[in-house]
């Protein structure tokens, strides 16, 4: 397994972590996911931050909409691997799960137009 691999199997486990609520509010696109606690957020801020000067780039778009508890989790991990994000989200398991049972129903629903003609 490359080291890109295990990144995004760690990435996958992090984003799958259930995450807490607080009075803390952030900007974001998503409003299920814009709240934390003071402490959380100022985490996030700060490790945001350290990855920006670490990789002297911005995360990628799809990590600056996750809850800040991921956002501080996913830029520890890179630092600390010396590994940028990928640019493209890692699924989580359930999310994997799900895009093959909906893989599955396409292309049975495709089978069935073909053999109603």
């Amino acid at each position: 397994m490359s080291i890109h691999d295990q990144l995004n199997d760690e990435i996958a486990k992090i984003l799958a972590q259930p995450h807490g609520k607080g009075s803390y509010k952030i900007n974001a696109l998503d409003t299920n996911k814009d709240s934390c606690s003071l402490a959380t957020g100022l985490a996030s801020n700060k490790l945001q931050s350290q990855y920006i000067k670490f990789f002297n780039r911005p995360l990628p778009a799809w990590a600056t909409l996750e809850h800040p508890l991921h956002i501080a989790h996913l830029c520890d991990i890179a630092i600390q691997r010396q590994i940028e994000l990928p640019e493209q989200r890692a699924m989580t398991p359930e999310e994997e799960a799900l895009e093959e049972l909906q893989g599955k129903k396409a292309l049975r629903n495709r089978f069935d137009r073909f053999n109603a003609r």
